[in-house]
């Protein structure tokens, strides 16, 4: 007999991309990697970011640690029984879901129990051998203690990681190189006359100081980079531990230590994005003390003379970005300390 009761997930994706999945119990794994049952081709969905499962006579979806998360209806969740209608966005993609069927929101007893059957008949044999029972509820209190264990073990290992401080060399040889340039002139040619050689001279070693401040800044992006890219394989490796905690506290706890995880890969790319602004300035900046008072080239001198930096030096990036890497760093560690021992 068919199933009186269905769900159908309509995928509206970046880029026109639309499709149609049906519901197959007892879950469907969502992510960007192909090894999903759902394939997003959006690069804010995470490698494995949601699941909808059936529990309890109901649909629901669970946020696996997403690094940008998983809403329903616009509200962020970490989990939530859908209705017929729900949008569920996860980055740029919205999955509809439309329900069939009798019901709407439960799952009728028949189609539970066909998703449930094993479990039944493995209690009744667990209760038929009590001895049996207690041994294999040991058994997962033990592996879900190893697991606690593992999963804070692997966040502790991500906390030691810090993109801010990773730029702190460069930041201090920024701040050097700055106390060198502070007070200088650019020197500029009267119309239609030459730098002398002494403030021809002083033009080099100026636009020298501006364009080794702009490599340092250039150095320094490629070693948050790769700080970032190790934070980023790190977050989704304790995902992955996250998703197979089963205790409702321990779920709880994960959920929030991934979310101070996530938060600091984004203040690392917010320092990434303001050192790239700055050495593009300090860039432009050097070509413009080179064109104007090393080569004479007299059109660009009002470009000169009107540029402004508009982006915070190095040194206060850096600063920022430590304070706030601190107080998610301090909110990680407490909440991986509160793990359910049960």
């Amino acid at each position: 007999m068919p199933s009186r009761w269905s769900a159908l997930l309509d995928v509206d994706g970046p880029g026109g991309h639309r499709t149609s999945l049906p519901f197959r119990p007892p879950r469907v794994l969502v992510g960007r990697k192909r090894n999903n049952d759902l394939t997003l081709p959006d690069q804010n969905v995470s490698s494995s970011h949601c699941e909808f499962v059936i529990e309890g006579g109901w649909f629901v979806v669970r946020d696996l640690a997403s690094i940008n998360g998983t809403y329903v209806n616009d509200k962020r969740i970490s989990e939530a029984r859908l209705r017929d209608g729900d949008v569920v966005r996860l980055g740029e993609t919205k999955i509809t879901v439309a329900m069939q069927g009798s019901l709407r929101g439960e799952v009728p007893w028949t189609e539970a129990w066909l998703a449930r059957w094993p479990l039944f008949v493995v209690a009744a044999l667990l209760l038929g051998a009590g001895g049996l029972y207690v041994v294999h509820r040991q058994q997962l209190r033990a592996e879900q203690a190893l697991l606690r264990a593992e999963y804070a073990s692997e966040v502790r290992a991500q906390l030691q990681g810090d993109a801010c401080a990773v730029a702190s060399h460069a930041a201090t040889e920024m701040a050097e190189l700055d106390s060198h340039i502070a007070g200088r002139p650019v020197p500029l040619a009267a119309p239609g006359q030459k730098l002398p050689p002494a403030a021809h001279q002083a033009a080099v070693e100026l636009f020298d100081l501006y364009r080794r401040k702009a490599d340092s800044a250039a150095h320094s992006l490629d070693e948050v980079s790769a700080e970032l890219q190790k934070e980023r394989d790190g977050l989704e490796r304790a995902s992955r531990l996250a998703a197979r905690l089963t205790a409702a506290q321990d779920r709880k706890v994960a959920f929030f230590v991934q979310s101070q995880l996530a938060e600091r890969i984004r203040t690392g790319e917010a320092l990434h994005k303001g050192l790239t602004t700055l050495s593009q300035e300090t860039h432009l900046f050097s070509q413009l003390v080179e064109a104007v008072s090393i080569r004479g080239e007299v059109s660009r001198t009002t470009e000169l003379t009107a540029f402004r930096f508009a982006t915070q030096g190095a040194p206060d990036q850096v600063a920022s970005c430590k304070a706030d890497v601190a107080r998610s760093t301090a909110g990680a560690q407490g909440a991986i300390n509160g793990l359910s021992e049960e």
